[in-house]
């Protein structure tokens, strides 16, 4: 009988702690940039940049983003405050949001713009991609086995790719991309809404064996080669599939797709999102490393499949491509260093794959840019990542040809 109590207090908590962390991720949406992409438009519109000085805004906000990622380990202390953090991070977001307000409503001088946009989507993706993974992935980990860990990426990404599906169809349903200032109007009241709301009992988590922002310093080199090899698929997939969310709208445009029935596509994505990631979770945890190689063809079949953009089969196989491609990532990226690392090494090693996904996110959007400004078209710039997705495999060839 004692034994059944405890099994349900075990389930009971495991079941609060799931709702609780998945409401708490709930505004990491903001920082992703599917719904960045739909904004970008409008802000060149507003501020006068051109598509090249935007990206190139996003990819040093989402660089800088990636090189502080690390350094929070150490920044928070051994004892991180999970209410605080959270409060901090919600601040910050909501911040940048209205420096958004503030540039589009009354725009400054061209370099001035510029300066403050990298700013701005340093802390954006700081908030989103950054601190809020950060601090939930470890803190599950430290708490559950890589099992759960598996599991429980799917129930937030589901959650939270859902929740950025229906948001993206709704403004663009309604036009709403062209009023975007009353967007992160509402956006900025719900953040402060919700900070104010963070439970006061949120728990503590342990930061293990990081003492100083000396610690940060190891980079790869302790880590086994296995966790190294997941990474770099993670990291690949992050820049390819940043990069075409981030210039969605200019495959659109060059293929002559109105904006409005392409944002619309984030929708079905989000839904077979539904269905694939329980599907990665139970691969990941029952084949365990086959997930790494499947999401790696899903990289080669996702770049081919954007050369056929145009046609409808071919928005149907990007469609669900995407959906597998972050559902296999989303779950690695929770699992594989629970799987992979000790306690000790945890909290270092979701930092450092973090970081190192967000510097590919940050290199993604500006390597297209510059492709597509050198061949004068997005399509050819593609074809160079399919050359690139193609090159992954030869560590894989080479490994069974030794063996």
């Amino acid at each position: 009988m004692d034994d059944d109590k405890s099994y349900l207090g075990s389930k009971f908590s495991l079941l609060k702690f799931s709702c609780i962390s998945t409401l708490l991720l709930c505004p990491s949406i903001l920082g992703r940039t599917p719904l960045i992409s739909c904004f970008k438009p409008y802000l060149q519109a507003k501020t006068h940049l051109n598509d090249m000085q935007i990206s190139l805004a996003y990819s040093i906000g989402t660089l800088l983003a990636s090189l502080l990622v690390p350094y929070a380990v150490c920044t928070w202390g051994k004892q991180l405050s999970l209410r605080k953090i959270f409060q901090h991070t919600y601040c910050l977001l909501a911040g940048c949001l209205v420096c958004l307000i503030a540039i589009t409503v009354r725009p400054c001088s061209l370099p001035l713009t510029f300066l403050i946009l990298c700013g701005i989507f340093t802390g954006i993706r700081l908030c989103g991609q950054g601190r809020l993974p950060l601090c939930i992935r470890t803190f599950t980990a430290t708490l559950y086995d890589a099992k759960i860990c598996s599991w429980m990426a799917s129930l937030h990404t589901t959650f939270l790719v859902l929740c950025a599906g229906v948001v993206t169809y709704l403004l663009a349903h309604h036009n709403a991309f062209y009023q975007w200032h009353w967007v992160w109007g509402v956006e900025v009241i719900g953040l402060i809404l919700i900070a104010l709301c963070v439970p006061r009992k949120l728990p503590s988590m342990l930061s293990y064996s990081v003492k100083s922002v000396c610690r940060c310093a190891w980079g790869l080199k302790n880590f086994p080669s296995q966790f190294k090899w997941g990474l770099a698929i993670i990291a690949l997939h992050n820049l390819q599939a940043t990069a075409i969310a981030f210039h969605w709208s200019d495959f659109a445009i060059e293929k002559n797709i109105p904006l409005a029935d392409i944002y619309k596509l984030f929708l079905p994505i989000a839904i077979l999102e539904l269905v694939f990631n329980p599907i990665g979770s139970w691969i990941t945890h029952t084949i365990k490393f086959t997930a790494i190689h499947v999401l790696s063809v899903i990289l080669i079949l996702c770049s081919t499949s954007m050369l056929y953009f145009s046609s409808l089969s071919g928005r149907c196989a990007i469609v669900i491509l995407c959906a597998l491609g972050w559902s296999f990532n989303h779950v690695l990226s929770y699992s594989l260093p629970a799987l992979l690392l000790s306690k000790e090494q945890m909290p270092l090693g979701f930092a450092t794959l973090i970081g190192w996904t967000n510097l590919c996110s940050a290199i993604g959007p500006y390597l297209y840019s510059t492709l597509a400004y050198f061949n004068n078209s997005y399509t050819i710039a593609n074809n160079y990542i399919i050359a690139l997705n193609m090159l992954i495999w030869i560590p894989i060839a080479s490994r069974k040809a030794a063996l």
